[in-house]
């Protein structure tokens, strides 16, 4: 998990399967991000098989005392996936005891305050920014309280800012790109949609997708809201 954009809804396994898988350096999640109701298939298992198993390995290397900040953010990421709510809670909450100061480790605490205290969300996403400011995640979340709070401008800048600064070792590019793209269509901007998609297409996903997400997330007569949980939904 490299990017903490991580959302509260789960999908309930649906017939639909792609196949753009990105490496990263953390769990599972940072290989292939999952629309609820779309899981990924990775050598014949879905996401929900692999985090299965990195369920089960997190859970072993947290016994052990000498559990590492990635240990507890994979179980974390893990079990927030699986839908155990308290215990990816409790995993955010190790990994930022351990490390304080990590970025990341206070990002994915953060998510998990995003419904229930979302005073605490805000303030944890604004700690990480203090600490790494020009870290493309940190960015992105910031993107998304803009987002929550109506500042389509805002957020667009940011994340332009964060797509200039991608870092895969941080943050899939797919999912700044899908952010990116819904934003563009909420603002009109037809340019930077049309490169968006273009985008998307180069790095092997499927364009049908984005439409979807655009579809589902350009408001009408409400406002954007929540982007993150948006973009978590299931398609119809």
């Amino acid at each position: 998990m490299a990017h903490s954009l991580m959302s509260d809804e789960r999908g309930d396994g649906g017939k639909e399967s792609f196949t753009r898988v990105e490496d990263g350096p953390g769990g599972l999640l940072d290989r292939g991000y999952r629309v609820a109701g779309e899981p990924e298939a990775i050598d014949g298992r879905t996401i929900d098989d692999l985090m299965r198993v990195q369920l089960e390995d997190a859970r072993e290397a947290t016994t052990d005392t000498d559990a590492t900040e990635k240990d507890w953010l994979r179980l974390a990421e893990a079990a927030n996936h699986l839908g155990h709510d308290a215990e990816a809670f409790e995993a955010a909450k190790e990994a930022v005891r351990i490390a304080p100061t990590s970025p990341l480790a206070l990002l994915t605490l953060a998510q998990r305050h995003r419904k229930t205290q979302p005073a605490r969300y805000v303030e944890l996403v604004h700690r990480a920014a203090e600490l790494e400011p020009k870290n493309p995640s940190v960015i992105a979340n910031l993107a998304e309280l803009d987002i929550a709070e109506g500042n389509y401008q805002s957020a667009a800048a940011r994340l332009d800012d964060a797509l200039a600064r991608f870092d895969p070792d941080i943050i899939p590019e797919h999912i700044l790109v899908e952010r990116r793209a819904v934003v563009a269509a909420v603002l009109g901007q037809s340019e930077v949609l049309r490169r968006m998609f273009e985008r998307y297409a180069h790095l092997g996903w499927n364009t049908a997708r984005l439409q979807r997400y655009i579809d589902n997330l350009k408001p009408t007569e409400e406002p954007l809201g929540d982007l993150n949980r948006g973009l978590s939904r299931s398609s119809k």
